[in-house]
Formats: structure tokens, sequence, C-alpha cells
């Protein structure tokens, strides 16, 4: 048996912890129609988003935008602008397990190699904690990631013509508090656009 022994292993444990707290930070990215004005936009339609989430993230974006004060409309004929997009990533709750003590791993090649504090996706790798082989109480915990990707576009109401997008992707504990932060760059981002001076 091959034994690995390295204090890493707790400190990818701490960074995991410090990055579930944090998430991810949304990263946009933006491009705008240069030649486009967009002060003339007074009133925005948001059409309900494509994909899985759709809904969720549609009502994300509503919320945010409308404690904004930008003026949201009922009905695109009536908007100056029409905001839309597509959910590209809905991923609910992806499980991780963090073994707090050494453990036994399996390999790839079948090989066991002893480590500390593995982190794995429950039904993947193997892992044997080795207080718990020797029937002593074993400590890990669970934790969850859901992510949340949206490509969004703004597209002239009267002509019909597309004037902006933007990508953000966020990660969190779950769906939701992956939603909400991903409407939130979106709707700053939105916001910097149509009152850029």
């Amino acid at each position: 048996m091959n034994t690995v022994r390295s204090g890493w292993a707790s400190q990818v444990v701490i960074g995991f912890g410090l990055g579930m707290l944090c998430a991810c930070a949304p990263k946009p990215v933006i491009k705008r129609v240069a030649t486009y004005d967009f002060s003339h936009i007074k009133s925005l339609f948001v059409a309900r988003f494509d994909g899985e989430g759709g809904a969720e993230v549609t009502k994300a974006c509503v919320q945010d935008l409308a404690g904004r004060g930008l003026k949201l409309v009922d009905r695109p004929r009536q908007a100056d602008a029409i905001l839309t997009g597509v959910v590209t990533d809905y991923q609910t709750n992806q499980e991780l397990m963090v073994f707090l003590e050494h453990a036994n791993v399996i390999t790839a090649d079948n090989q066991t190699v002893a480590v500390s504090n593995p982190v794995v996706f429950p039904g993947g790798t193997p892992v044997v904690p080795i207080g718990h082989a020797l029937g002593q109480s074993s400590d890990q915990i669970v934790s969850s990631i859901a992510s949340v990707n949206i490509v969004a576009r703004l597209i002239d109401g009267p002509t019909g013509h597309l004037i902006w997008t933007d990508e953000a992707r966020y990660e969190g504990l779950d769906v939701p508090g992956a939603v909400q932060p991903v409407a939130q760059v979106l709707g700053r981002a939105l916001e910097s656009v149509i009152h850029a001076r």
C-alpha cells in the first residue's frame, strides 16, 4: 500500500470551505453595439429566458431590475428594449463529501492510497475512512454546489436589432443562492449601459 503524507490536503479543505462561503464571483463578458444610443431606453420588457431554470432566472431578473428603478412593462410592444436570454447551465446541488481524517482511496489503477482529508463526489472514487475501518467513528461533511450560467441579450424594441449581450456564471450552495447573484450582475451591467454618459 502506498502512503501519501502531506499538509496540502488540509489546505485544500480550508480553501474549499472558504470558496464555498464566498462562492465564485460572476465574471460577465459584456459586448455592446458602440454606435447605439442607449440613453433613449426608458422602458424595458423582460422576456422569459430559455433553458432549464428559465422561469426562475426571469423572475430574479425582473425583481432585480425593478429594484434598480428601471421601468418594466408588461408587453414587448410597449418597450424601448427587450431583455431575453438563455440559461446555459443549471446544475442543482451537486454533492461533495469531505472526510476530516485519513482515508484509503482506490486509484484508477486499483491501488490503495492513504490520504488526508480527501474531497470526493459521492458514488465516485471509493473511499474508506481509516478510523471507520478500525471500528472508530468517521467525521465527514457533505456539501453541495449549484451553478447557474446565463447568456443575456438586449434587443432594440422598434427595430428588433441586437444591441447588447452579457454572460454571467455563479456557483453557490443551492440554486436560489446562485440565480440571484447572476441576476444582480446582469442588472448592474445593464443599468450601467443604459445610464452611461
